[in-house]
Order: C-alpha cells, then sequence, then structure tokens
C-alpha cells in the first residue's frame, strides 16, 4: 500500500508539472503575440511635412467606429463583413489633411502587394483601418491593420498593412502608345491553361523588351474595361502574362498571384511613360464613330484616355513598319477601326491616302 501511495503522489507531481509548463509555454505565446500588435507601425509617405510612422496603439486612440460592410468579390459575390478600427480620415487628421485631397492613395502591404484606392472612391467612401473582423481581432498574417473600403471589390482590403502613400494629382502625360492586339502578333505565343481552357499567352518581359522599355518605375497602373483600378509591383508583373485568347482578355496573370488577384479584361496598363493599349476592350468602352462606312473609335477619345497628349506631332507606326507623321491638329479627325483580317486600322477625315495605316502597332509623340 506504501509503494502504491507512493505512485500516486509521483504521477501527482508530474501532472501538475507538466499543467504548469503548459501554461507557462501559451504565456508565452500570448505575450509574443501582443508584442507584435503592440510594437506593430504604419508609414504615411506624401504628406507635405515629410514621412510619418505612427504605431498601432496611437492608432487605437483615435475615434473608433463598429460597422457591417459589404465587398465585392472577383467572382462578382457580395461579402458582408463586421469591422472595427479607425476611420482613415481619423489617422488624416492627425496630419491636417483628409482623403479628399488626393488624387488617389496607394495602400501597401507587408508582402508588397499594393493597389491605388482611385480619387472617385477616396470622394465617397468611409475608409477604416481596421483591427478586429467579425469581432475577432485580426489573424497574425493580417496584422497591424486591413483596410476596409465598403461597397467596393475585396481587392481593396488589403492585409497586413504597414504603408500608406498619398498621391496628388500626377502628370498623367505619356509619349508611346503600343497596341496590344497587334503587338502580340510580333511576340512568341505561348500556350497557358486558365480554368482547364487552353489559351494563347504573351510574357509581360516580352513585351517590354520589343519595345524598350527600360524605366525604374517599380509599379504598373492597370484600368479594367469596368473601370477597376489597380497598381502592380514590377518585379511581380515581370514574371506574368498576358492572356490574348479565350475569355475576359486581354488578362493579366502570374503563377505567383492567386487568380483572384488577376486582372481581367483590361483596358490598357501604363509603364513609365508608355501605356499598352487594347483595342478590342476600347470597342466595348467607347462611343463609336463611323467614317466612310467604316465603324470604330474615334482617336482623340484613345488619345484622352491613354494620356498621350504631349506631341506637336506623332508618328505612326504599323505591323510592317510602315509610318507618317500626323499633326496633333489632326488627331480629332482620325478613327480606328477593325479591318476585314480582324487586324486594325487607322484613318484620317479628308486626308490623303497615305494617311491610312494598316495593322497600327504604335504611335509616338514627336516635339
Amino acid at each position: 500500500m506504501g509503494n502504491l501511495l507512493k505512485r500516486i503522489v509521483l504521477l501527482g507531481v508530474v501532472v501538475l508539472l507538466t499543467f504548469t509548463t503548459a501554461c507557462g509555454n501559451r504565456t508565452l505565446k500570448t505575450t509574443e503575440v501582443n508584442e507584435v500588435n503592440t510594437t506593430a507601425e504604419v508609414s504615411i509617405r506624401g504628406l507635405e511635412d515629410g514621412e510619418k510612422v505612427i504605431s498601432l496603439d496611437r492608432i487605437k486612440e483615435l475615434e473608433t467606429v463598429t460597422q457591417e460592410m459589404e465587398s465585392i468579390t472577383s467572382s462578382g459575390e457580395v461579402k458582408r463583413t463586421k469591422v472595427k478600427g479607425v476611420p482613415l480620415e481619423s489617422l488624416l487628421g492627425l496630419y491636417d489633411t483628409s482623403q479628399k485631397n488626393y488624387g488617389g492613395i496607394r495602400f501597401i502591404a507587408g508582402d508588397s502587394y499594393s493597389i491605388v484606392v482611385p480619387e472617385e472612391v477616396l470622394q465617397k467612401r468611409k475608409i477604416v483601418l481596421a483591427y478586429e473582423v467579425d469581432d475577432k481581432a485580426l489573424k497574425e498574417n493580417a496584422l497591424p491593420l486591413m483596410l476596409a473600403v465598403p461597397h467596393e471589390r475585396s481587392m481593396y482590403w488589403v492585409k497586413n498593412l504597414v504603408e500608406i502613400e498619398l498621391l496628388k494629382e500626377e502628370e498623367s502625360s505619356k509619349s508611346k502608345v503600343v497596341f496590344i492586339e497587334t503587338a502580340a502578333t510580333q511576340l512568341k505565343q505561348e500556350d497557358y491553361t486558365y480554368y482547364e481552357s487552353l489559351d494563347k499567352a504573351i510574357k509581360v518581359v516580352d513585351l517590354f523588351s520589343k519595345f524598350n522599355e527600360s524605366h525604374d518605375k517599380k509599379s504598373i497602373y492597370f484600368k479594367a474595361v469596368d473601370g477597376f483600378e489597380k497598381d502592380e509591383d514590377i518585379e511581380v508583373l515581370k514574371t506574368g502574362y498576358i492572356k490574348i485568347t479565350g475569355k475576359n482578355t486581354p488578362l493579366f496573370l502570374s503563377p505567383e498571384l492567386p487568380k483572384g488577384m488577376h486582372v481581367k479584361n483590361i483596358l490598357y496598363f501604363t509603364y513609365g511613360d508608355t501605356t499598352y493599349f487594347s483595342l478590342n476592350s476600347s470597342l466595348n468602352s467607347f462611343e463609336k464613330k463611323t467614317l466612310e462606312g467604316n465603324e470604330g473609335i474615334s482617336l482623340k477619345e484613345i488619345f484622352k484616355e491613354a494620356g498621350l497628349t504631349n506631341g506637336e506631332k506623332y508618328l505612326f507606326t504599323a505591323s510592317d513598319g510602315y509610318e507618317i507623321e500626323i499633326s496633333a491638329d489632326d488627331i480629332g479627325k482620325g478613327l480606328i477601326y477593325m479591318g476585314k483580317d480582324n487586324g486594325f486600322n487607322t484613318m484620317f477625315e479628308g486626308m490623303p491616302k497615305n494617311t491610312k495605316i494598316k495593322g497600327i502597332l504604335k504611335i509616338e509623340a514627336v516635339k
């Protein structure tokens, strides 16, 4: 009986030690998580007084709101989420400014993912920097904050937010437009399986190499037919493709990005001083005009959208190398339309036949 009693006591001590050790481990883990929250910081660039860094603790001292929000997934599904956090306006108010003062604001995550919330969204939405979602603290991979933009695409809901860049009205003038559909005919086209559909795609690096792109810009700006806008990191883009056949084309995709972050139905994207423009998409976006029996899009509309506005005249280049210069004063007379061979051509009202270009490839400003 004595030996049995000793064994019971010994077992109790072991259990107590194990329980104490486990509790100690749990306490340590909780402390580590709290340290991540406490020491988290967000930097704000673009302020008149220069870059500022603010801690999560300081942000939480500001006005707090709790509200139900709707977001729209890439598939069009409406998702409802309850968020708790600080309005962006309250944060910017610390620096005597407002989200409505900017042409756009870029939000950057710790993994370098970034997206620009455009001016029209900044003017009408109450953006919240959330630190709780559905009554729960953010998961570790979403710390320190998550951007919540009501009634907008979920692409704007940036997790792991670490940097905010305030953008004034930037000079949008570009010096060159390259037409994606024509450019693709001059590049190697690869088979690409997308949602079980075998389509054709071109590499972004091939596109840049062909048209001599050499810039120190770190991001590329996309605009889709439905008005969706996004900035993408240039290094991510260089690993990607532009899908040119099948559904939702042109479509930017990359094996390094989840499908929800691909850009469908591209109207154009800009890098440096060049705009890569989709003429197929423009036919679904702009008002059509008819000239000499040909239905197409006014060149003036394309110039305006692409930001090609800084030339005294413009050099038009066809896919076969034919070139001709057109005065800036005559651009309003121009039409771009799909030819019988499904290529795109240009013509100018009341101007000589040599101004007609078959298979338009690019347009460059000439000063």
